[in-house]
């Protein structure tokens, strides 16, 4: 991103490394505490998906995923699917969330499994002397986190957040017609 828009929010700095929209799935949330690393700047992890990831079949075949302490997301998968694991990765992300504001913040704490979502704003790099070296978002759906390395989550500045449907369930469906929309 040429002229790339940088900021400071407390004592972080943010680097804009692309503009970003997403609608997806929410897969599963996870919510960091302070003292966590990184939790005053990043309270909020997402695991979402779509195309694939937000069909209902193949996420029946899933156990929910879940959060290790570590920032680490894991899906496992319990019954055969003829998906392969690739694909899945391709069409899902464990996204460091980063609000924009307060009220950004709590819009984003009320996000459950199962929501349509729709958020904007930017894939960063965040310095402050709290990292000993720069948190940067991935930009490829090609560099998967694995075991063996934390590479290709996606840090995500949200100026906007919709819900597009919440909390999607057999039950009952809510349709929430982009209320909850912020204003940049």
């Amino acid at each position: 991103m040429s002229g790339a828009k940088v900021w400071k929010k407390d004592e972080y700095k943010l680097k804009a490394l692309a503009k970003y929209k997403i609608q997806a799935r929410v897969l599963s949330t996870y919510h960091y505490h302070f003292p966590e690393a990184g939790a005053d700047i990043s309270p909020v992890d997402l695991a979402v998906g779509w195309s694939i990831m937000s069909d209902q079949k193949v996420l029946d075949k899933i156990l929910p995923c879940s959060f290790q302490n570590n920032r680490a997301w894991l899906i496992r998968i319990c019954s055969p699917l003829n998906i392969s694991i690739d694909t899945i990765m391709s069409s899902s992300a464990h996204m460091h969330i980063i609000p924009k504001d307060k009220n950004m913040k709590a819009l984003i704490q009320k996000l459950r499994k199962g929501d349509l979502i729709e958020m904007s704003g930017y894939l960063v790099e965040v310095t402050s002397n709290k990292f000993a070296e720069p948190w940067r978002s991935s930009l490829s759906r090609t560099d998967h986190a694995t075991i063996f390395a934390s590479t290709g989550c996606e840090i995500m500045w949200v100026d906007e957040l919709a819900h597009i449907i919440s909390q999607i369930n057999e039950k009952s469906t809510r349709i929430i017609l982009l209320a909850n929309r912020q204003q940049a």
